[in-house]
């Protein structure tokens, strides 16, 4: 275990991963590639920078982990055989490693991860990016890609309360145009669900959320 402690303990520094993954249709097989692009100084100290991180990581790919093993090089490719394309990759499930992450989505793949992960942290970092999303949107149709993903969660019985609060507010703050919160007739439908159906925090976010309109 060595290495564990040279990197972990007695190095500095922490790894910056630039994740991107490619589709075969004809061979039926996920490549991913994950390369180490974090600064490296060549000075002499006492705790030097580790160069290149090693370790085991899971990978969640739609509804399976898989256990990849990082070595400490550059570049790490991997290769899933898979019967189709999968709807998205969460990279490190549960967040395991102390990281910083690069990997581009696009909006259909954050709102799957976002639906369907099994990583509360993952669905958390997935809301995020589609916050951003429908707010750099160029028209409504757009922005209602995202809202419909954060209905659906929300009115799901299989979402973690937390995650159901965290959506309201996200989709609260989004729906707030030059100072007022005007309802369309889907999300008011939604939220009078929610306060007839839901937990009490659930409820009470309702209910603040359809205050809020005018």
């Amino acid at each position: 275990m060595s290495w564990f402690f040279d990197q972990w303990v007695y190095g500095v520094g922490h790894p910056v991963f630039e994740v991107s993954k490619l589709w075969d249709k004809v061979g039926q097989e996920l490549t991913l590639t994950v390369k180490q692009v974090q600064e490296y100084d060549t000075l002499e100290t006492e705790f030097p920078k580790t160069r290149y991180f090693e370790g085991k990581m899971l990978i969640e790919i739609e509804d399976k982990l898989e256990e990849i093993y990082i070595k400490p090089e550059k570049e790490n490719t991997y290769t899933f055989k898979l019967s189709s394309n999968p709807q998205f990759v969460n990279f490190d499930f549960e967040n395991s490693w102390v990281k910083e992450e690069r990997f581009e989505k696009s909006p259909g793949e954050w709102v799957n991860q976002y639906q369907e992960s099994k990583d509360l942290l993952a669905k958390i970092s997935a809301l995020g990016q589609l916050r951003k999303i429908a707010n750099q949107a160029s028209d409504q149709q757009e922005r209602e890609i995202v809202y419909s993903a954060m209905r659906s969660v929300i009115l799901s019985a299989k979402t973690y309360w937390r995650i159901k609060m965290q959506t309201l507010w996200q989709l609260q703050g989004l729906m707030v145009q030059n100072g007022e919160l005007t309802l369309d007739p889907d999300t008011e439908k939604m939220l009078l669900a929610v306060i007839i159906d839901e937990e009490s925090w659930v409820r009470s976010s309702a209910i603040w959320f359809l205050g809020m309109t005018h």
